[in-house]
């Protein structure tokens, strides 16, 4: 009995660390792509591959992304990830970067846990740095201009 538990232990630390061995700290991009892929391939769940990648050191918002570019749905990404312990603000702004609806992103959120407050202020932080990057930020149209409306035009 106690060769078979040892066999059984051996058997489990060896699959254990396949799952861990294809993550590292520092991991983002391609790289992360490629092995949620190869994790997601092999049949394991977004939140088996959040508890590896994260216990390894991988970016929890690195992380989300690359379970939704390798299509995890939103919900399991974000849940998945918040309930490994990934941090939340960085997991939201993630989704939110990735094109999830916010109001997707704050339901997945707060099911896995988080607190509703932090979300919806993640939310509205990411939602507002997408904008000003666009150039947004100002609502003011091109044509815009002190007293009254302006013109495109360049007489």
């Amino acid at each position: 009995m106690k060769k078979l538990a040892s066999i059984l232990l051996a058997s489990f630390v060896l699959a254990s660390s396949t799952a861990f061995a294809q993550f590292s700290a520092g991991m983002s991009g391609a790289g992360l792509e490629s092995a949620v892929k190869a994790q997601m391939a092999a049949g394991k769940s977004a939140a088996d591959i959040a508890a590896a990648a994260l216990a390894a050191g991988v970016n929890a918002g690195a992380l989300t992304t690359a379970l939704l570019v390798s299509g995890a749905s939103p919900d399991a990404a974000i849940q998945a990830v918040i309930r490994a312990g990934g941090n939340v603000n960085a997991v939201v702004t993630a989704a939110i970067n990735a094109g999830v609806a916010p109001d997707t992103v704050e339901r997945a959120a707060v099911a896995a846990g988080a607190p509703p407050g932090q979300v919806q202020g993640a939310i509205v932080s990411a939602t507002a740095v997408a904008l000003s990057g666009q150039g947004l930020a100002t609502g003011l149209g091109v044509s815009a201009a002190a007293g009254g409306g302006g013109s495109a035009s360049s007489r």
